[in-house]
């Protein structure tokens, strides 16, 4: 699962001051959203919080979540049928006690956003910081 934001540039009319200006405030904005997202993520593990990062290049900025269930976390999932795949039944533990099934009814998960939240809410300072950009206030 990733959000990708992506900017594209035209050289021969930045200026370069307003330009470093405007890559700072991407960069410190792809941060706090990536901060707030590891720390809005559920910590079970803390797996889905350290998979959160940031990448930044000339052209794109993209926040990623490596951990392979992040969108079932962020979105939840509809109740569903778990079958076995290789094996003739599912072993897993409730209480302590080993459960063998042939089948089990999932009732599905609520949604747990983390990502979406951190972004809304790192957008909302990164829109203070570019107006001041604009403005000539940061250069």
């Amino acid at each position: 699962m990733s959000l990708q934001i992506e900017f594209k540039t035209n050289y021969r009319f930045i200026n370069p001051a307003f330009e470093k200006a405007v890559r700072e405030a991407i960069k410190q904005f792809l941060e706090k959203a990536v901060a707030k997202a590891q720390s809005k993520a559920p910590k079970r593990t803390g797996n889905l919080a350290a998979s959160i990062t940031y990448l930044l290049s000339e052209k794109a900025a993209e926040i990623r979540v490596g951990a392979p269930y992040a969108a079932y976390v962020e979105y939840g999932t509809k109740p569903h049928l778990i079958l076995p795949k290789t094996a003739q039944a599912l072993r897993f533990e409730v209480g302590g006690e080993v459960v063998y099934a042939k089948r089990v009814h999932h009732p599905g998960t609520q949604p747990q956003p983390f990502l979406r939240p951190a972004v809304a809410e790192a957008l909302v300072e990164f829109h203070e910081l570019f107006k001041r950009i604009l403005e000539g206030e940061l250069r």
